[in-house]
């Protein structure tokens, strides 16, 4: 299992200041240990990497994270392997983050809900396997956001699901005055 410690900090690489760092391990720990759907489940990930970069291609901002996990018990289904809405939970949250991330270290606008989320299923993940939960931004402007999350077999090395993330910027509704 996992070292499980308050005082695990992420490796941070590229440019970004100190006290976004704190804020990005801050909003990190605050939301996957202290909120109160699937605690079990989230207070059990280890946030071990974050990267902030430009891509050569475009020279766009870019950020990567990675967390890890021990396949426990409560994340089964039936069949004694890794449930289908657990892996779905895994890629919205640390994706969710990695969006934030991105937000907090470049002072950008990241209050992004999920619009979509595609999950591929590349092989079984059974307990007590150790999970690397990789993810990735493909686009992030100032209405929508696109992630790709990879949840690996640390172990084996082999990659078991991938999910495919597009966040957008919520609106407010209009509020309808009925006609008197």
């Amino acid at each position: 299992m996992l070292e499980q410690s308050t005082n695990t900090l992420p490796e941070f690489r590229g440019d970004i200041a100190i006290d976004r760092q704190e804020a990005i391990r801050s909003f990190s720990e605050l939301v996957t240990k202290r909120s109160p759907f699937s605690q079990s489940i989230g207070s059990e990930l280890v946030f071990t990497e974050v990267e902030v970069f430009r891509r050569t291609k475009d020279g766009r901002v870019h950020a990567q994270t990675t967390y890890e996990i021990v396949m426990r018990e409560d994340m089964l289904n039936i069949g004694g392997m890794l449930h289908g809405s657990c892996a779905v939970y895994l890629i919205d949250l640390c994706s969710s983050l990695l969006i934030a991330t991105l937000g907090l270290a470049t002072g950008q606008p990241w209050d992004f809900v999920s619009q979509t989320i595609t999950t591929t299923y590349h092989a079984p993940i059974s307990p007590g396997m150790k999970l690397e939960i990789i993810n990735k931004t493909l686009s992030f402007g100032s209405r929508t956001a696109t992630t790709v999350t990879e949840i690996w077999d640390a172990t084996s090395h082999r990659l078991c699901v991938t999910g495919m993330h597009n966040l957008m910027k919520p609106t407010v509704p209009s509020v309808v005055r009925p006609k008197m």
